[in-house]
């Protein structure tokens, strides 16, 4: 697999998109696909933010 490189303020601008969007569409509870999309895409990019980068996010 590739591997890229972006700067932290990017980082940090993809997960506070990513959490707003969670917030607004209440998608905790992880009703649909989209709201399972959500969640995983933030808890990878909060993951991305710790360097626990080959730590798994479930759906």
């Amino acid at each position: 697999m590739k591997e890229l490189k972006i700067y932290e303020f990017q980082a940090k601008q993809i997960e506070d998109t990513l959490r707003m969007v969670a917030n607004r569409l209440n998608s905790s509870p992880k009703g649909t696909s989209l709201d399972r999309d959500i969640m995983q895409s933030w808890g990878m990019i909060l993951n991305v933010l710790t360097q626990e980068i080959n730590k798994e996010v479930k759906r």
